[in-house]
């Protein structure tokens, strides 16, 4: 009995010590905002009825809408389906950068994170800024991430009523624009942007 004991702390412990907080203060650690689940976003082929790494983006089924969470490291909108871990993208200003700094995310699986490049695009009007990308290995997969001014072109134009568009590869995220949507207000005001 005690040697079960001590053996099931023993893997209690290396459990929790693998789950710590992300080491720099800008990569999201999947922590305060929905996530896109690796399993929830694959959709079946006929030529593999299970896992779909070959697919180029992710299967958002449902009403789409925005989420805003004020969170403890910094507030964030996610755009994605209610309830779900299907979220399309997520925008956070980091505690620490308010109206300097905006993170834009997703996760993805690895496979296709490494066939992509090391860039994205953010499109928003006639705006358009490319970014470089930062990846980091999760248990939901892969999170792409980009850093940018709160008040670079594309954010504005998505402010003033343009359409907001990530372009990674051959895949395109549309966030619609709501600029009167509560949850975007919500989100911007918090940024103090």
């Amino acid at each position: 009995m005690k040697r079960s004991v001590i053996t099931s702390a023993a893997g209690a412990m290396l459990l929790v010590s693998s789950c710590g907080e992300a080491d720099e203060a800008n990569v999201e650690p999947n922590m305060g905002a929905a996530e896109t689940k690796e399993e929830a976003d694959i959709r079946p082929t006929s030529d593999n009825p299970g896992r779909d790494e070959d697919r180029q983006s992710p299967v958002l089924e449902g009403e789409m809408g925005f989420f805003f969470n004020p969170g403890d490291r910094g507030p964030t909108l996610s755009y994605g389906v209610a309830n779900t871990d299907n979220i399309a993208v997520n925008l956070r200003c980091p505690a620490g950068g308010m109206g300097e700094t905006l993170l834009v995310y997703f996760n993805r699986p690895a496979g296709i994170v490494s066939q992509r490049p090391d860039t994205l695009t953010l499109a928003a009007g006639e705006a358009e800024l490319q970014l470089s990308i930062e990846r980091r290995s999760t248990q939901l997969g892969t999170t792409v991430q980009v850093q940018t001014d709160p008040a670079s072109a594309p954010i504005r134009a998505y402010r003033r009523g343009a359409s907001l568009k990530v372009r990674y590869g051959e895949e395109t995220i549309v966030i619609p624009s709501e600029s009167e949507d509560e949850n975007v207000r919500s989100f911007f005001d918090a940024c103090a942007v």
